[in-house]
C-alpha cells in the first residue's frame, strides 16, 4: 500500500491532524528487552514491576506475555499510542497469530471486515472509533500501518521503486559481505537508496510530522543517519530473516519471521496488572512509589528532551527503581551524553553486547543503567 498515492503529504503530515498515531510499530528489538527482563526476574526472584513508554505497543505486548512480569505501568503523552497499545494487549489475549496479522494489516482482510472487527474491539475497550484516526482509513491499511512513521516509510519505498527488484534480491541474502557490497554508496543500488532516503527524510518533513524537539539534538541529518544505519545492519547481519529491515525496505515481514509478541499464542492465563497514564514520563515517574519498580523502560524519549529534562527524567527513574533495578534507554541520532546525565546509575557493559546482536538498527546505542546506592546529584 502506497500512502503517497493514497493521500498527499500535506493531508496527513500535521502532527495533530488526521493521523494521530506517530508510530504504529515499535522498531526496537524486544528480544533485548526480554533478555534483560529474564535476568531481572532471576535476580529478583519474584514478578517484575515495569514502567514502560507505551509507544506502538509491541514492547508492551512482549513484556505482558513474559510470565515473569507482574505489573506494567504504561505511559505516553499521545492518547492514540495508548489506544493502540490497549488494542494490541487485547489481541494478545483474544486473537491467534494469523488473526492478529490480518487485523493489524500484515495479511489481507477486506476493509469492511477489518472495520467491523476494529469497531467491535474499540467498543469492548471503551475507545472511540476514531482513536487511531479516521476508522475507514485505519481499516483500509490496518492499525500497524496507520502511523506517520509508517506512511513516511511507504513514501520512502515509493522513492526507490525503480530498484525494488534489486532491493528484494538483497533482502533474500544471508551474506553480510555480499549485502554490503551491493548497497555500497558507489553502486547504482546504493546511490538510488541514498536518493530515496534524502527525498523522504528531509528535515522539514520530519519537523512537520513529529515537531522540532524530535530532531533538535541530531548529530547528522536523519536521511544520512538512516542510510548509514541501514548499511550497518546489512554489513553485520543476514538480511533474509531480519523483520525490522524487511519492514523498512519491503513493508512486510520476511517469510516465517515475526516480531516477538506476534508469535505468542493466546493464553488462558491473565495478563499482568496493567495501568495506563496519559502523561509525560518525568511526571509519571515523579508520581509512582519510591523504589517500587524493577525496570523503567524509556525507549528513545530522551532524544527529544533538552539536557535538563533528560537529567530530571533519569533522576526520577532512579527514584522509582528498587536497588538493583534497571533503566533501559535507546539512543538514536542525538548528541546527548546519556550516561553522563545519569551519573547515579552504574552503566552495565552488557548493553554493548546486546546492541551488537540487535536486529533493529535504528538506534545507535543501547544504555542499561543499574540503580546503585549513590543518590543522584541535584540538577
Amino acid at each position: 500500500m502506497s500512502y503517497q498515492s493514497a493521500a498527499p503529504l500535506a493531508e496527513w503530515a500535521a502532527p495533530k491532524g488526521r493521523v494521530p498515531v506517530a508510530l504504529a510499530q515499535v522498531r526496537e528489538d524486544a528480544l533485548q528487552d526480554l533478555w534483560l527482563a529474564r535476568r531481572q526476574r532471576q535476580a529478583r526472584g519474584q514478578g517484575l514491576r515495569v514502567v514502560l513508554t507505551a509507544s506502538g505497543g509491541c514492547s508492551a505486548a512482549a513484556l505482558a506475555a513474559f510470565e515473569g512480569t507482574s505489573l506494567l505501568h504504561l505511559v505516553d503523552t499521545n492518547p492514540a499510542q495508548l489506544a493502540l497499545t490497549r488494542l494490541k494487549l487485547h489481541l494478545l489475549q483474544t486473537a491467534d497469530t494469523p488473526d492478529r496479522l490480518r487485523l493489524l494489516g500484515h495479511l489481507p482482510m477486506p476493509g469492511s471486515t477489518r472495520r467491523a472487527r476494529l469497531e467491535a474491539a474499540f467498543g469492548r475497550l471503551g475507545l472511540a472509533p476514531d482513536a487511531l484516526g479516521p476508522l475507514a482509513e485505519v481499516a483500509k491499511v490496518g492499525p500497524d500501518f496507520c502511523g506517520r512513521y509508517e506512511r513516511l516509510f511507504a513514501l520512502f519505498r515509493d522513492e526507490f521503486a525503480p530498484v525494488r527488484d534489486a532491493v528484494s534480491t538483497v533482502l533474500a541474502l544471508r551474506n553480510p559481505v555480499e549485502q554490503a557490497r551491493r548497497v555500497a554508496p558507489e553502486t547504482g543500488l546504493g546511490a538510488a537508496l541514498d536518493r530515496a532516503f534524502h527525498a523522504a527524510f528531509r528535515q522539514q518533513t520530519l519537523v512537520r510530522l513529529f515537531g522540532k524537539a524530535a530532531t533538535a539534538h541530531r548529530v547528522e541529518p536523519f536521511a544520512r543517519y538512516l542510510a548509514r544505519r541501514t548499511r550497518h545492519v546489512l554489513a553485520t547481519r543476514p538480511a533474509a530473516d531480519n523483520p525490522y529491515l524487511w519492514q523498512l525496505l519491503a513493508g512486510r515481514f520476511p517469510p516465517g519471521v515475526l516480531v516477538p509478541w506476534l508469535t505468542r499464542q493466546p493464553s488462558a492465563s491473565p495478563l499482568p496488572q496493567i495501568s495506563y497514564l496519559h502523561h509525560p514520563m518525568d511526571a509519571a515517574l515523579a508520581a509512582v512509589e519510591v523504589g517500587g519498580f524493577d525496570m523503567v523502560h524509556l525507549s528513545n524519549l530522551l532524544d527529544g528532551l533538552d539536557p535538563v529534562q533528560a537529567r530530571r527524567t533519569l533522576e526520577r527513574a532512579w527514584r522509582a527503581l528498587r536497588p538493583g533495578g534497571i533503566v533501559i534507554v535507546r539512543q538514536l541520532n542525538s548528541s546527548f551524553d546519556i550516561r553522563g546525565c545519569g551519573s547515579a546509575f552504574a552503566w552495565d557493559p552488557v548493553a554493548d553486547q546486546l546492541h551488537a546482536k540487535d536486529r533493529s538498527f535504528f538506534c545507535r546505542t543501547l544504555h542499561v543503567g543499574v540503580k546503585t546506592d549513590r543518590p543522584p546529584t541535584a540538577s
